[in-house]
């Protein structure tokens, strides 16, 4: 793969949820994820009762999930976004661990916001699809499959998920 993708908690449990991982490990590689994601999304979700936890445990197993650190120059920058874009710890470290390289996948608008004014490359995980299609991993009835699942469980306002539709229908052509 390319590009290296860590997500957020939030991205995690709309992957269980949908039960997912397999598809977004196929199109993405193994995806990366800090101790503060698998805090937010796993250990808060247990305490929670959350049921998607065993699928995020299992995709951990599985290898398409992988817990990293963060190295001294990537918890620096991650500490400076969490205090100049006032993002939780999860959102900050996701952000941090790719800003010099990769692709943050991470659906919260503040995050996205900030990720964009620092230069660093965040998308939706509606778009996992689009890049599935586009690189030929997912056919076009798995990716619009995935995406109709992923739509059930993150309720995106109908004009994004058109817009997302429309560049899935571009990448048929």
């Amino acid at each position: 793969m390319e590009d290296d993708f860590a997500a957020d908690a939030s991205t995690l449990i709309y992957l269980a949820k949908t039960d997912a991982f397999a598809e977004a490990s196929e199109v993405l590689g193994v995806i990366r994820v800090t101790s503060a994601v698998w805090e937010e999304a796993v250990r808060a979700g247990e305490a929670k009762g959350a049921p998607d936890v065993a699928r995020i445990r299992q995709a951990l197993e599985d290898g398409h999930v992988r817990l990293v650190e963060l190295g001294d120059r990537e918890q620096t920058q991650a500490e400076a976004l969490a205090s100049r874009g006032r993002l939780g710890r999860g959102e900050s470290e996701t952000l941090g661990l790719v800003a010099r390289n990769g692709v943050a996948i991470i659906d919260d608008a503040r995050a996205s916001r900030v990720a964009a004014a620092s230069g660093i490359r965040a998308i939706s995980t509606l778009l996992i699809p689009v890049i599935g299609r586009r690189t030929g991993r997912l056919d076009d009835s798995r990716a619009r499959g995935l995406l109709h699942r992923l739509a059930l469980v993150i309720h995106p306002r109908a004009e994004v998920l058109l817009a997302v539709e429309n560049r899935l229908e571009e990448e048929v052509r």
